[in-house]
């Protein structure tokens, strides 16, 4: 069992129930479900872990949405208004993807889109770099991927997105709009070995949203600026590793 706590007491709650999965919102004080859409009736292929989901509190707090391998699954209303809910069998199957109701969850990425713009960039870069090259057209697996930490600026238009796709950690910047991938920047390799997690991870914006940063273990290890363009990292060999300590990258985020 998963919950995250969200206003006046209430939690949103994924539970299972004898192979069926449930997204609840339970009252703590009168010990009260008084919310519930069934996410799945029989396991889905692979077992959902709890790795695997994310609960998530709308910017008002009004809304309590459950994402698993990345993608939507159900979004539930304090009021009481109507559910949504998109059953799951398969990391493949469909997920909401109305913009009205998942631009609310400012920590909510589509995955499956991020990881197609993901696939494209790189693919366009090494078609540059070798235009002769012939690449597999591979589908897109929500499985590909150890974990995403994502921020969206105030606007909702970009997203700063760091993944740990099981051999190294890039912080992308992401165009909603256009799902594209912007820039990025490399911030190590051999993630196993550091045994970095999702917990270790945090991604900012600077108070002007003029660049986006990631932090790992605390320290400031990647910083992307959009104005100017560039890139600034502390290369990432273990814990003791130091962080970016230049004032002028780290400007803008002295009070997050």
């Amino acid at each position: 069992m998963l919950e995250k706590l969200g206003p006046q007491g209430i939690a949103a709650v994924f539970h299972e129930d004898e192979g069926e999965g449930y997204l609840a919102l339970y009252r703590l004080e009168s010990e009260e479900v008084f919310q519930q859409v069934q996410l799945y009736s029989q396991p889905p292929v692979p077992e959902v872990r709890e790795e695997d989901v994310e609960i998530l509190w709308s910017r008002d707090e009004q809304k309590a949405g459950i994402a698993v391998w990345g993608r939507m699954r159900a979004i539930l209303d304090l009021e009481g208004k109507e559910e949504e809910v998109c059953l799951l069998e398969t990391p493949d199957s469909p997920a909401i993807q109305a913009k009205n109701a998942v631009s609310v969850f400012p920590q909510y990425l589509d995955r499956k889109s991020f990881l197609a713009a993901r696939k494209h960039y790189w693919k366009t870069a090494l078609l540059q770099a070798q235009p002769d090259l012939v690449l597999p057209n591979q589908p897109t697996s929500l499985l590909e991927t150890r974990f995403l930490v994502v921020a969206l600026d105030s606007r909702g238009g970009r997203a700063a997105v760091f993944e740990d796709e099981g051999e190294t950690g890039y912080l992308y910047v992401y165009s909603v709009g256009t799902g594209t991938i912007e820039n990025h920047v490399h911030i190590y390799d051999q993630s196993v070995a550091l045994q970095i997690t999702k917990e270790s991870v945090d991604v900012l914006w600077s108070s002007d949203e003029s660049k986006c940063a990631v932090k790992i273990w605390g320290q400031m290890r990647g910083v992307i600026d959009l104005r100017i363009k560039k890139e600034g990292r502390a290369w990432l060999e273990n814990r003791e590793t130091p962080g970016i300590s230049d004032k002028e990258w780290l400007k803008g985020f002295e009070l997050m």
